[in-house]
C-alpha cells in the first residue's frame, strides 16, 4: 500500500508537471507510451560548444548541454527554439532514447 501511494503521488506531480494546463499542452503523450520519467527538475542553465555557461533556458541546438538542477547535464540531439528562465522538466526514457518535456514541448536529448 505505501508504495502505491509513492507511485500515485509521482504519477501526480509527473501530470501537473508535464500537462501544466489544457490549452498550453504542445505534446501528444501518446507518443511516450512505454517510456519511464526518469528525472524532474528544474533546468537552470545551458552551455554551448565553446562558450560560457547561461542561466536561462533557449531551448535545444545540437550537442547543447542542458544543465539540470545546477548539477546533471543532458545533451541536445535536435534544434527548437524557446526561451524561459529556470523552468521545470521531466526527463522521459525507454532505454534507447531520452526526451525532456518543458512546458509540455519535447526537446530530443541524450543523457550521456
Amino acid at each position: 500500500m505505501k508504495s502505491t501511494c509513492k507511485i500515485l503521488v509521482l504519477g501526480a506531480a509527473a501530470a501537473a508537471l508535464l500537462l501544466p494546463s489544457a490549452p498550453a499542452l504542445a505534446t501528444d503523450l501518446s507518443s511516450y507510451v512505454g517510456y519511464t520519467i526518469v528525472w524532474a527538475a528544474t533546468v537552470t542553465g545551458f552551455q554551448d560548444r565553446g562558450k560560457r555557461p547561461q542561466d536561462s533556458f533557449e531551448g535545444c541546438d545540437y550537442d547543447r548541454r542542458l544543465i539540470l538542477d545546477d548539477r546533471y547535464s543532458v545533451y541536445c540531439t535536435g534544434y527548437s527554439y524557446t526561451y524561459s528562465y529556470r523552468p521545470e522538466a521531466a526527463v522521459l526514457s525507454n532505454g534507447t532514447s531520452a526526451v525532456l518535456i518543458v512546458g509540455g514541448q519535447p526537446f530530443p536529448i541524450r543523457l550521456r
